[in-house]
């Protein structure tokens, strides 16, 4: 298969316009939904979004088989509002605490309830500041789409350099915040 001219002069194959702006748009699309679905499990991670209250254990046991399966706590739910309660509520709790353990739970839907916990937060700020660089990144692959190639640095447009920054200082939160994360879990906070 004989080589084009191009390839041996050692120069790379462009991506036309129109793929790179597909690929911009790709890019930023999945950034979005990253920071809407990270946003919408950090409302429920802090207990802003759902009905809070206390789920007091009464059982813990491992509810399904193989990869799917995990810890469920039992017990009866009560909202701090006092409005709701849910005599047989489950949550996700791994390791499972004693029998009587009060639980700050937020309750998604009724018969749906997650923990309220520090780590879950600082776990999904990570996936939102991650989202957040997808969609910088997408932003700049779409904004260059009629260029030679898609660079970023210090030295290019004022907008460049803000992209630049923006892309890095948001990978950086999202790997400060996986990092905390993972500290608070693993300390048991």
């Amino acid at each position: 298969m004989p080589m084009t001219s191009a390839r041996r002069r050692g120069q790379t194959q462009q991506t036309s316009p129109l793929g790179r702006l597909g690929i911009g748009v790709l890019i930023t699309l999945a950034g979005a939904g990253l920071v809407l679905y990270g946003l919408y499990q950090v409302g429920h991670a802090t207990g802003l979004l759902g009905v809070r209250g206390t789920l007091t254990v009464s059982s813990c046991a491992r509810v399904g088989t193989g990869k799917g399966s995990y810890i469920g706590c039992t017990g009866p739910f009560r909202a701090d509002n006092g409005r709701t309660e849910d005599p047989a509520a489950l949550v996700n709790e791994n390791p499972p605490p004693a029998p009587g353990t009060e639980l700050r739970v937020d309750q998604v839907h009724p018969g749906s309830y997650v923990r309220i916990d520090a780590s879950r937060t600082e776990d999904w700020l990570a996936v939102t500041a991650l989202g957040l660089t997808f969609l910088s990144a997408g932003i700049a692959a779409a904004k260059h789409r009629f260029a030679e190639g898609v660079t970023l640095d210090t030295r290019g447009s004022r907008s460049d350099r803000i992209l630049a920054i923006i892309i890095v200082h948001c990978l950086l939160l999202a790997v400060l915040l996986g990092g905390a994360g993972l500290l608070t879990s693993t300390s048991g906070s």
